[in-house]
């Protein structure tokens, strides 16, 4: 991903910032290859890191599966741009909202052509928090889990309580 950034992102002065660490001597070779990327490594504060991004860049090609990432980005206020195949699982209604693409080159290209379309960015990361807010409720969520567990017991409904587990009283506990 870094080798195809490379001519778009300088060309288009698009500055990349990675976050997370990469170990030596992996991490002085990446340097040394793109100086223009920002290796940041561990950071204490990735809502910083979340504020100053303009968008989210999700190249994975391989792996599948759902992407908690993903949900960090929408919900820190993050415009998406990922390949299709790193979206497994996440929603078309909420994948409209993304730029995506089906390989990383064309990938670079969309996020170089759309890096300056702050209004567009903030319209798809809105759109994105606004339908990922209502897909990921986990209270609504909860609530629908317990509606078709009681449809499916076919019994009394669920007796309400705040009250989940309770600990073994003193007697029970072994040491």
């Amino acid at each position: 991903m870094l080798e195809a950034a490379s001519g778009t992102f300088t060309q288009h002065r698009i500055e990349l910032h990675v976050v997370g660490i990469i170990p030596e001597p992996l991490l002085s070779r990446l340097r040394l290859r793109f100086p223009w990327v920002v290796f940041r490594g561990f950071v204490d504060d990735l809502g910083e890191e979340f504020r100053n991004a303009r968008i989210a860049l999700v190249p994975e090609e391989i792996g599948g599966g759902f992407k908690l990432k993903i949900l960090d980005y929408i919900f820190s206020r993050v415009p998406v741009a990922a390949v299709e195949a790193a979206l497994g699982g996440i929603p078309k209604q909420l994948k409209s909202h993304f730029i995506v693409e089906n390989s990383v080159s064309k990938l670079l290209a969309s996020v170089a052509a759309m890096m300056d379309d702050v209004d567009a960015l903030d319209r798809r990361q809105s759109l994105a928090f606004e339908v990922a807010d209502g897909l990921f409720n986990w209270d609504a969520n909860g609530r629908r889990l317990l509606d078709k567990l009681e449809c499916a017991l076919g019994a009394r409904p669920i007796k309400k309580s705040s009250q989940i587990w309770a600990a073994p009283s003193p007697a029970h506990r072994s040491a």
